[in-house]
Order: structure tokens, then C-alpha cells, then sequence
């Protein structure tokens, strides 16, 4: 398993986490990879979009209201 997290801030900055299996690659290989794959995560950085939803509290207040079943049921957190 290899699990790779990318994170841009708001100031241009990166950050790359990557959490790689021992079964897949060594430390050898996952240097290459690293070096080899920085350019490519980069571009991707630059050209990523980030939107951000904020919703009022008393507008999901109603939501929830009017989505409660007639026992009054609120529906379930996903």
C-alpha cells in the first residue's frame, strides 16, 4: 500500500506526505520516486482547486426541520 497526502497552502507552499509498505518499495526506490515524481506533484499543485462551502447555521437548522420524518426523526450524520 502507498499512501501519498498533498497539501497546498495558501501561500504557494506544498507539502507531500507519503506513507509507503515495505512490501511494495524500499527506501531506495521510494527515493527515486520522490525525486523523479516532485516534478510532476508540483505542476499538479499549481494547477489544484480548492473550494470551500459555508453554510448558516439557522439555514441547516431549517433544512434538518423540514427533512425530519413525522416521528421527528432527524436523518442521519454521513
Amino acid at each position: 500500500m502507498l499512501l501519498i497526502q498533498l497539501t497546498a497552502f495558501s501561500c504557494g507552499g506544498i507539502a507531500i506526505a507519503v506513507c509507503p509498505s515495505h512490501k511494495i518499495m524500499d527506501g531506495s526506490s521510494l527515493f527515486t520516486f520522490l525525486k523523479v515524481g516532485q516534478p510532476l506533484v508540483v505542476d499538479m499543485a499549481k494547477k489544484c482547486i480548492t473550494r470551500r462551502f459555508v453554510f448558516d447555521a439557522s439555514k441547516i437548522a431549517t433544512l434538518k426541520a423540514k427533512t425530519a420524518g413525522a416521528s421527528g426523526q432527524r436523518p442521519p450524520q454521513t
